[in-house]
């Protein structure tokens, strides 16, 4: 099986896909959603930025959003 295949079969049903450059960690370019968001923008975020960063506001979000269902 080609590595395409492979990467569609993973990516077929995801809300977004992006690139994380891991030699300096960044991600070069906006995240787009399938629904053609871009959502690293309604994020807050504008490229290049850190893939920590990202992982980090997506922590506090979640975070956030259980504290609400309590």
């Amino acid at each position: 099986m080609n590595s395409r295949k492979i990467v569609e079969a993973l990516t077929s049903n995801a809300a977004c896909t992006f690139d994380v450059n891991l030699t300096t960690g960044m991600v070069d370019q906006a995240i787009i959603g399938s629904d053609g968001r871009n959502l690293s923008q309604a994020g807050g975020f504008k490229p290049p930025f850190s893939f920590n960063e990202l992982v980090n506001s997506l922590f506090v979000l979640h975070q956030m959003r259980l504290r609400k269902e309590k």
